[in-house]
């Protein structure tokens, strides 16, 4: 059998083991929102970091089994291009009117 002190010096060595693990993992800061966009490049630009922060976080949660549904694994990008009707990676009103009064056209 183990001794008590075997079994603790294990399980600090795996705490001691995931706290730099923690500590040194290089996770970036969110992108700072700013009160207003004045440009849609500003925007395009703000949504491109903050696509690529929520990817750099994200990976660990992506399911792989094989039951998954498929609206699990779609990406955050499908939304995006699903409004982006002449896809110039922006979202005009006119755009969003367009397909909210098509989805709708299609639900009655």
């Amino acid at each position: 059998m183990i001794s008590t002190s075997k079994i603790t010096l294990i399980l600090l060595i795996i705490v001691l083991g995931d706290l730099a693990h923690a500590t040194f993992t290089n996770v970036p800061a969110p992108p700072k929102r700013p009160g207003h966009f004045r440009t849609k490049a500003e925007l395009k630009q703000y949504l491109q970091k903050l696509h690529e922060y929520h990817s750099i976080l994200g990976r660990w949660r992506v399911r792989r089994h094989s039951d998954e549904q498929p609206f699990l694994s779609s990406s955050n990008n499908d939304l995006f291009k699903f409004f982006d009707i002449n896809h110039d990676h922006i979202i005009t009103k006119s755009e969003f009117n367009r397909r909210l009064n098509s989805s709708n056209e299609n639900i009655q």
